[in-house]
Parts: structure tokens; C-alpha cells; sequence
């Protein structure tokens, strides 16, 4: 689940980016006022990741877990849109659905 929550909030914030939202959805970037949600949205989503660490996890360790699970994120993130932009979305939105299902289950 945490995974998932940190590859979103990458995904989020890459698409607050000119660049990044133009090879990933091809379309303008986005406004001023989605950039700002966007941002915003994107650094939810990583604390929202670290909160499930540090409830499931000693202090410590969730900090680390987290740095860990930030970078391995944010190196599938990079390989993706590189090579192949137009999944991005869809591997964020189903990671994000069988992230909460497992947390439900």
C-alpha cells in the first residue's frame, strides 16, 4: 500500500510539471491553479505513505522503509516515462486500486 501511495504522489507530481505532463497525458501543461493542486496533492500522497509507515513500523525503520520505497518509486517513474510515458497513469491508478484492496482485505 505504501508503495503504491509514493508512486502516485511521483506520478502526481511529475504531471505538475510542464514537460513531464506534456509526454505523459500529451496535452498542454497544466494551469497555474492545477499545478498548485497537483503539488499539493502529490505531497499528500507521500505523507500520507510515510503515516501508513510509521503506524505499521517503529519510527526508525518507517523513515528508512520510506526513503527506500521513494527511491525505488521514483526509479520505475523515471524508467517509464522514458520508455513509455502513456502507462504511467494507468500502472499508478491500478497500483493505487490493489494497494487499497490488499488494505482492505
Amino acid at each position: 500500500m505504501a508503495f503504491s501511495l509514493v508512486f502516485a504522489g511521483f506520478m502526481v507530481l511529475g504531471l505538475s510539471m510542464d514537460r513531464h505532463h506534456e509526454r505523459i497525458l500529451r496535452r498542454r501543461g497544466p494551469a497555474w491553479w492545477q499545478r498548485k493542486l497537483l503539488l499539493a496533492s502529490g505531497f499528500l500522497l507521500l505523507a500520507a505513505a510515510l503515516a501508513l509507515l510509521l503506524a505499521t513500523d517503529d519510527g526508525g525503520q518507517a523513515v528508512v522503509g520510506w526513503f527506500g520505497l521513494m527511491s525505488l518509486a521514483a526509479m520505475v517513474m523515471v524508467l517509464l516515462v522514458s520508455y513509455h510515458p502513456r502507462s504511467v497513469p494507468v500502472l499508478a491508478a491500478s497500483l493505487l486500486a490493489s494497494g487499497i484492496l490488499l488494505a482492505l482485505c
